[in-house]
């Protein structure tokens, strides 16, 4: 794993524009991220830092997508500014993230409860963002911030690797190759050196479609919004072990949405086959994504107005602001304009097949992607579905081996096992 590179790191009281460094908070690739307060207001604000020698202007490109924004889905821009040795963006300060509040958390993972309603707020976040014409390419539990607000209590943040699909004028589609060979004014909103660095992302939550270093398209961020909510909700991704690219892969090919979601609503299995459904151009059934998860609420008993994990507990130790809600505060938590629940028979239709291997004895299968895998069982797995007339699961029977061990053998490497966990 490459090194973030050696950054001198601003001392406490140190003056940036109007702005008095309180505390380093965050560090990242290009840059870093202080609590600060303004001088004249003595407001609280997040400053983000980048060196000016930094060809790579990414801070600019963040002021621009977020003012494209307007939205409060995202942190609210302040000043941008620049001095001989930085570029600066100042931003409203917000609270954890949630990666951050769910190591906090004394179990390691947030209730159901919690995870399908902010799943609803960072999807209300990745559909403005794809709405104004951009692919954020690095969708996470660690780019989503929360805020004392019960409107709009979730930000999306870190903006650096976004990808701009669309044309702002013409609305047309932007030929995904033309921006990676074209130099220009704006070449800060394209990646640059594509070929130099084939993955473009987090390698825990990219899809398949990243690892394959390809054309972005918006499924991308849905599945890393999906693989997000599981490990929120579950502590842990099965392949968060990994550290090898490949093996991330692997295992992300054999398992599928219904060993994913073990352990919550049916509705999350009915999400990810919609997302596997989607090609790189289609737009998205945002409304059909939220109804699930809506219906999930109603099947477990949820509400909108039960308390979030950080309203109950003492999160100062890890929050840059307060959490205080204003006690004359009446208004709700129920996002506006909510679609319609789906109907069941659009829920479980699967006309999808596992791609888990399954019902195989000791020997060895091929895959395009990896070569060839050889795959040692335990005990034989078996999974067995009976459907209605209105195509509905109403019996799942999974036999659950012991143990998958997955050999590699792909060319140039050694054979070297391959341990898919269980849930």
């Amino acid at each position: 794993m490459a090194q973030k590179p050696f950054r001198i790191t601003l001392s406490i009281g140190e003056v940036v524009g109007d702005y008095s460094i309180l505390k380093l908070i965050g560090r990242g690739g290009y840059g870093d991220i202080y609590k600060v307060r303004e001088i004249h207001s003595k407001t609280n604000y997040a400053m983000k830092i980048e060196e000016i020698e930094n060809e790579r202007q990414g801070l600019l490109q963040e002021k621009e997508v977020i003012q494209r924004l307007n939205s409060k889905c995202f942190p609210q821009i302040i000043e941008y500014g620049e001095n001989y040795v930085n570029r600066y963006l100042v931003q409203e300060l917000c609270g954890p993230s949630f990666s951050a509040m769910r190591k906090f958390l004394p179990d390691g993972h947030f209730s159901l409860s919690t995870v399908l309603r902010i799943g609803i707020e960072m999807l209300k976040a990745i559909r403005k963002l794809h709405n104004a014409g951009y692919i954020h390419r690095d969708i996470k539990p660690s780019n989503f911030l929360i805020r004392p607000n019960k409107k709009h209590p979730v930000a999306l943040i870190d903006f650096g690797l976004c990808y701009q699909y669309k044309d702002f004028e013409t609305g047309q589609y932007i030929d995904y190759e033309s921006t990676l060979e074209k130099k220009s004014d704006n070449q800060y909103l394209t990646y640059e050196d594509f070929d130099q660095r084939r993955y473009v992302g987090t390698p825990r939550y990219m899809s398949l479609n990243a690892h394959g270093g390809k054309e972005p398209g918006r499924v991308d961020d849905l599945y890393s919004w999906f693989y997000s909510l599981i490990e929120i909700f579950r502590g842990c991704l099965p392949w968060a072990r990994f550290v090898n690219i490949e093996d991330i892969k692997e295992v992300k090919m054999r398992i599928d949405g219904t060993i994913l979601a073990q352990g919550m609503p049916h509705q999350m299995t009915s999400i990810f086959r919609v997302i596997r459904r989607m090609n790189l151009e289609d737009d998205p059934d945002y409304d059909l994504i939220t109804s699930f998860l809506v219906d999930a609420m109603k099947s477990i008993g949820a509400k909108w107005d039960d308390p979030y994990e950080w309203e109950v507990m003492d999160i100062s130790s890890i929050s840059s602001i307060p959490f205080m809600y204003d006690p004359n505060d009446v208004s709700k938590k129920i996002p506006e304009n909510l679609p319609e629940p789906v109907l069941p028979s659009v829920e479980v239709s699967n006309n999808i097949p596992e791609i888990l291997p399954r019902q195989i004895s000791e020997g060895k299968f091929q895959s395009k992607e990896t070569g060839q895998i050889q795959c040692q069982i335990t005990e034989q797995r078996t999974r067995r579905r009976s459907y209605n007339e209105n195509n509905e699961d109403v019996e799942m029977v999974v036999q659950q081996s012991k143990n998958y061990n997955y050999y590699t053998n792909r060319r140039g490497s050694t054979k070297r096992p391959l341990n898919i966990p269980r849930f």
